[in-house]
């Protein structure tokens, strides 16, 4: 299997796009060309660390509080990227306990350049369902204190499944907007992947198991 690590660093592309927690069977469901590889992390944390271990001159925009300006748990994006576009400062929702994707899609159809767009989804909570399930979901203030997604384990209180169902659906929302910012040569893949009994709160190798897509689109 090949190395995701790799596969970005050796790679020219214009656009890389990550879908938060995505499984490549699922991903391969709906995108055919999908093929698996090796994540360099279980968590997004993890991943932060192990993938970007310079300093690039790329923008990276972001609806996960893990990339910010001041660092979380010994990754500070400032560190590594010319520019951060912090989506979930300015568009966190409450209701929902996370960033819709639309909100990402606006911002980062805007920028121009060399790009990381980070979305939240597939990663639940589960936008469709307006179904938290397990799932931590906290409001923006909880957030800018550091409380963020993640910092505890969690558990999904729904049959595997009933998750898969739910997971879909929120696969299916964030395409729809991810597949609209393939620009020039776009990699579409993912931090880790997803346990539909445990989440991703536990380090197993399934975790490091991740889709990743290449799209190759003339530019204008």
């Amino acid at each position: 299997m090949k190395s995701q690590f790799e596969i970005l660093h050796s790679e020219k592309w214009d656009t890389l796009i990550i879908l938060d927690a995505c499984r490549y069977d699922c991903l391969k469901e709906l995108l055919p060309e999908t093929k698996p590889c090796r994540s360099e992390g279980w968590n997004t944390i993890t991943w932060l660390k192990n993938t970007w271990i310079g300093y690039y001159d790329l923008t990276y925009i972001s609806a996960t509080p893990f990339v910010n300006r001041v660092g979380y748990q010994g990754f500070n994006a400032a560190n590594h990227f010319s520019e951060i576009i912090e989506v979930w400062k300015d568009y966190w929702d409450e209701d929902l306990g996370t960033v819709h994707p639309k909100a990402v899609y606006e911002v980062a159809r805007r920028v121009k350049g060399r790009k990381v767009i980070h979305f939240l989804q597939p990663h639940p909570p589960f936008i469709p369902r307006k179904e938290r399930t397990g799932s931590l979901a906290l409001n923006r203030k909880e957030i800018l204190f550091k409380k963020v997604m993640g910092a505890k384990a969690y558990t999904y209180n729904l049959p595997p499944e009933k998750v898969r169902e739910y997971y879909m659906e929120n696969l299916k929302l964030v395409l729809e907007y991810a597949l609209k910012l393939v620009e020039g040569y776009t990699i579409i893949t993912a931090d880790h992947g997803e346990d539909f009994r445990v989440g991703h709160s536990i380090p197993i190798s399934e975790l490091r198991i991740v889709p990743i897509v290449f799209k190759k689109q003339k530019k204008n």
